[in-house]
């Protein structure tokens, strides 16, 4: 289906831009850091709060975030990056950082039923409730947080023995 999708022609990037090994050292700083944990965050609020929306915004979310890495792909790959490299820049801290995201819209989507659960008469022990879920929203916003040092630090050191010319 995202096959089918045809791409607008994106004028600054009709050519594959000029890459040395600066540009890797450039990516590997705190500011960049900051940005990725920054913008992480705000993906991972927005799961969280599938669980106010009985879990729809997280399944819209997680949708979402498979249609951008997919547009990311499709572009990476219709402007000469190579199979390798595209596995390279997601690899390393994706498995990490996806894992992090559906973990926490499943909680987006589980708590709901167990809200629809107790009001059917199975009994809940709110407290614990609220301690597993903060508990393992917790684990997995670490996990997101070294997935942005991963991010930062380690993927694009890894990426750059794929572009051709450039170690």
């Amino acid at each position: 289906m995202a096959s089918l999708v045809t791409l607008p022609e994106i004028p600054f990037l009709s050519e594959a831009p000029k890459m040395d090994v600066s540009v890797v050292t450039r990516l590997r700083t705190m500011s960049t850091f900051k940005l990725i944990l920054f913008n992480n965050s705000k993906v991972f609020l927005m799961l969280t709060l599938g669980i106010l929306t009985c879990g729809i915004l997280s399944v819209m979310s997680s949708f979402l975030m498979g249609g951008v890495v997919g547009l990311i792909v499709k572009i990476a790959l219709g402007h000469g990056g190579t199979v390798p490299l595209v596995l390279a820049a997601l690899i390393p801290h994706g498995v990490f950082e996806l894992t992090a995201f559906m973990s926490i819209a499943a909680i987006g989507i589980y708590f709901p039923l167990r809200v629809y659960g107790h009001i059917e008469g199975r009994p809940i022990d709110w407290m614990k409730e609220a301690k597993t879920y903060s508990l393992f929203g917790l684990g997995a916003y670490v996990v997101i947080f070294f997935a942005a040092l991963i991010e930062t630090f380690v993927t694009p050191t890894i990426a750059a023995h794929f572009i051709p010319g450039l170690t």
